[in-house]
């Protein structure tokens, strides 16, 4: 049950590396709260990797909704603010519905950005860059790349996977067009409204 009164939606947060029980401890509070979920997963939300991503299978789904889930190409260009934007419409449409949203997930940048209401007005784009960069990783591999994060921007290093190669690209991009890493940048573009409250429930779990 939900309680108290507040003027913003209120969210639930599963968040947590893999094999940690968030699925089915989210599933669990979406049957008992009337719920649905959202999910928070930079790899999940791509077809046909069901392979390493342990996406839930229908069984551990329970019959919940899952929104944001293996709805997005490999081949698609699919950055972070498309992410926040279809995030943000998704929370909107399950509360609207009376249903409460929950957040489930292991990707940090993408529960940060959306829970804070982080702004994503970018910093812009230098396409040489990433052409070299893309190139590099063709010729070298993606380790290559993937190793000129540790230096510059270590918290991305250790977040994002070496195959993960457009968001490694993206932080690389950030860093030489900012002087910050992609963290410092999300964390300076907060835009300070917050659009999401805690679900206090009775006994368990309060984000905030």
């Amino acid at each position: 049950m939900i309680t108290g009164k507040t003027t913003k939606i209120p969210l639930i947060i599963c968040a947590g590396p893999t094999a940690s029980g968030k699925t089915a401890l989210s599933a669990e509070l979406a049957l008992r709260l009337d719920g649905e979920i959202i999910s928070a997963d930079s790899m999940q939300i791509y077809k046909y990797m069901d392979i390493g991503t342990a996406k839930p299978t229908e069984n551990e789904k329970r019959g919940v909704p899952h929104h944001l889930m293996d709805f997005v190409s490999p081949t698609e260009d699919y950055s972070l603010a498309d992410y926040a934007a279809a995030a943000h419409r998704v929370i909107k449409d399950v509360y609207s519905r009376g249903k409460l949203p929950i957040m489930v997930g292991g990707t940090g940048l993408y529960i940060d950005t959306v829970a804070e209401n982080i702004s994503l007005e970018g910093p812009g784009e230098d396409k040489s860059l990433r052409k070299e960069l893309e190139k590099t990783a063709k010729e070298k591999g993606n380790a290559v790349v993937h190793k000129m994060l540790e230096s510059i921007d270590p918290e991305s290093y250790k977040r994002l996977h070496e195959n993960d190669l457009k968001r490694v690209i993206r932080a690389i991009e950030i860093y030489k067009l900012t002087g910050r890493t992609i963290g410092e940048y999300n964390r300076e573009s907060r835009k300070g409204k917050q659009l999401y409250a805690p679900a206090r429930l009775k006994g368990f779990l309060i984000w905030g």
